[in-house]
């Protein structure tokens, strides 16, 4: 094994594993909280988990050994076997490089995207039109994904599975349950209250939006295409959440490990790229 991935790992790979996308702090802060609402806790723990407060000074966020062995007990986290250190481990690798690639593959599209658009002559392959350099492009990637996936089967079943994505659906569900006004008023008055219900909303609201507008293709009725109209209100949902979570170290698991995923890596690289089609400026 290389030693160098070796080392990444055992700093990057926890001995556990948990169910949720929430931290799931082991520390003082977080027992004192668990004693008193713990059982609130359970009962909507994909989300309530989220509320589960780190601390902020030395005394408070020391390890404690009873929120760990809470979660244990609780069904939250397990213990990794050797195996799955392991495997977690050597799927470092493989993640580096596969998603090197696909940002590269992604950022290429864009380029020959914008070029079709700007109406550019094509002076890579000058026989060869833009949508066919786009869909060249396309069956590249895909004969390399297959095998590059084909290749590493253990860390594509840990990384594409299912778990993660239903993982991210049922939050989302459980989310817009907390949303009622008795579940509401259950929400401990821990310190980051306001501010992790503002992250939640911005993501149950935009979960809405694309649901109620899901399949829609082509115009509405003032000739705005339907695609540009999603894509604006995903922007307007990114440029509030990441002004929200700026400076919020507490809101970091929500908008990174849960917000970023489900908009998606492809939307953000078309926004950074300037390809997004955002309709008429």
């Amino acid at each position: 094994m290389n030693r160098e991935i070796t080392k990444i790992g055992t700093t990057t790979v926890g001995a556990t594993e948990k169910v949720t996308i929430a931290a799931l702090p082991s520390t003082k802060a977080s027992w004192d909280f668990i004693q008193e609402h713990g059982d609130w806790v359970m009962g909507s723990p994909l989300v309530n988990t989220y509320f589960i407060p780190k601390g902020v000074t030395e005394e408070e966020t020391t390890f404690h050994r009873f929120a760990y062995d809470w979660a244990l007990a609780e069904g939250l986290r397990w213990e990794r076997t050797n195996d799955e250190i392991a495997i977690a481990i050597l799927s470092i690798a493989p993640s580096v490089t596969y998603y090197e690639q696909k940002e590269a593959h992604l950022r290429q599209l864009n380029v020959f995207r914008k070029a079709r658009d700007d109406n550019r002559i094509n002076n890579i392959k000058p026989d060869v039109s833009w949508a066919d350099m786009i869909m060249q492009e396309e069956e590249r990637w895909d004969i390399w994904d297959q095998n590059f996936k084909d290749k590493y089967t253990i860390w594509a079943e840990d990384v594409f599975g299912l778990d993660s994505n239903r993982k991210r659906s049922e939050t989302i569900a459980e989310m817009r349950r907390l949303f009622t006004l008795d579940n509401l008023e259950e929400v401990p008055d821990v310190v980051n209250r306001t501010d992790i219900l503002k992250g939640m909303k911005i993501i149950v609201e935009l979960d809405n939006f694309l649901s109620d507008h899901a399949g829609l293709t082509g115009n509405n009725n003032n000739g705005v295409s339907w695609t540009s109209i999603r894509n604006n209100r995903m922007l307007d949902s990114y440029n509030t959440f990441r002004g929200l979570a700026a400076g919020r170290p507490w809101l970091n698991e929500l908008f990174y490990n849960l917000f970023m995923p489900f908009i998606g890596e492809d939307w953000v690289i078309k926004l950074e790229e300037g390809t997004l089609d955002l309709g008429a400026k």
